[in-house]
């Protein structure tokens, strides 16, 4: 989103002692303004506005957090897969075979396994893997990285704009000081410190009004490219983990002479809806003979 340049965050004092006094005086105003012994002037639009800002950088920086954890949980889940597959490794295999993969590394058992369960493990674990490396190099976490940059940057103006307001309320106070003890020549002094301080933070508060209008205008699509991108990457996924879950497919027609007895299978050619039954409980020929009658 393209952002009126500011101009408050380029403003600030000028040398080491225009700093010190500037940090001093709105160390004082804020400490006095606590205390109850200095008045804030009416700010209570503009910090609705604000705190709906500072809201938003927050939710943008749990985006990026949370898109973080996943890819961190994404490894993790891949590798309990791929040791859930050693595990179902060791427990089908022989002693031989087992002695020889209990030397082998991590990983090297599900890839070399003939189990088909343990080979659909170690593809989820490979998946993992890529699509972890994929989402830390992807535009999608380099993109919300940079406008999570913009929302920080934006708040440092924002906390400029408050500093410009202390100003502007100390020297509200100190004018009055001065009017108080009538002296003519520290009034003029006042007056004129309050008119730069009451115009750096009007020309500030409009930068900011109008960036903060422009955020919320935006919040609708704010990120919308990256979520795409990152929910195709998640499918892409998450569509092999249930093909891999799901584990072989269903036994066919052709693949029942291995389970079944002579006697039964001109049974279940001749009738392919009984296959269900088959495996629901056990079958006679005369209850198949039955069931097709």
């Amino acid at each position: 989103m393209e952002q009126p340049k500011s101009p408050t965050a380029h403003d600030g004092p000028h040398g080491i002692l225009d700093k010190i006094r500037s940090t001093k005086r709105r160390f004082i105003q804020q400490a006095l303004t606590k205390m109850g012994k200095a008045e804030s002037s009416d700010d209570h639009e503009y910090q609705v506005l604000r705190e709906r800002q500072l809201e938003l950088v927050s939710n943008v920086e749990q985006v990026f957090v949370h898109m973080k954890s996943f890819v961190t949980n994404l490894v993790s889940l891949g590798y309990a897969c791929t040791l859930l597959g050693d595990d179902m490794t060791m427990i089908r295999t022989d002693i031989p075979t087992r002695n020889a993969n209990n030397s082998q590394a991590y990983g090297v058992k599900a890839a070399s396994g003939n189990d088909e369960f343990t080979k659909s493990m170690a593809k989820i674990d490979a998946a993992a893997r890529e699509l972890a490396g994929s989402m830390l190099s992807a535009n999608v976490v380099v993109d919300v990285q940079c406008k999570l940059d913009a929302l920080y940057q934006f708040k440092k103006e924002l906390d400029h704009r408050e500093n410009l307001k202390l100003d502007y309320d100390s020297a509200v106070r100190k004018l009055r000081k001065a009017r108080e003890s009538r002296e003519a020549a520290d009034v003029l002094r006042r007056d004129e410190k309050l008119k730069l301080a009451q115009a750096k933070l009007t020309q500030a508060t409009e930068v900011m009004v109008a960036k903060m209008n422009e955020y919320e205008l935006a919040r609708p699509t704010l990120l919308q490219k990256e979520l795409v991108e990152f929910r195709h990457m998640q499918t892409k996924f998450f569509q092999l983990c249930v093909m891999s879950f799901a584990g072989p497919s269903t036994v066919r027609p052709t693949d029942f002479p291995r389970f079944i007895a002579p006697e039964f299978q001109k049974y279940i050619y001749r009738e392919p809806r009984l296959i269900k039954s088959w495996w629901q409980k056990p079958w006679t020929p005369n209850n198949l003979q039955r069931g097709i009658s």
